[in-house]
């Protein structure tokens, strides 16, 4: 009966453990995300920017 007590308490940190870590990966997972959207949002811009660029240049 103590041997099972035991286990159950290691268990029962292990997941507790797995679930900060789990945390932590979902807030780095975010912040990459978040990271990626600007990337793409500042692409944009630039791909709108040189369009612009381009089409005043044809205009000449």
């Amino acid at each position: 009966y103590a041997q099972c007590e035991q286990k159950i308490q290691n268990l029962n940190r292990e997941i507790e453990r797995l679930k900060n870590a789990s945390e932590e990966e979902i807030v780095e997972l975010k912040s990459k995300i978040s990271n990626l959207k600007s990337q793409l949002y500042q692409a944009r811009k630039d791909v709108q920017n040189k369009d612009k660029y381009i089409s005043t240049l044809e205009e000449r």
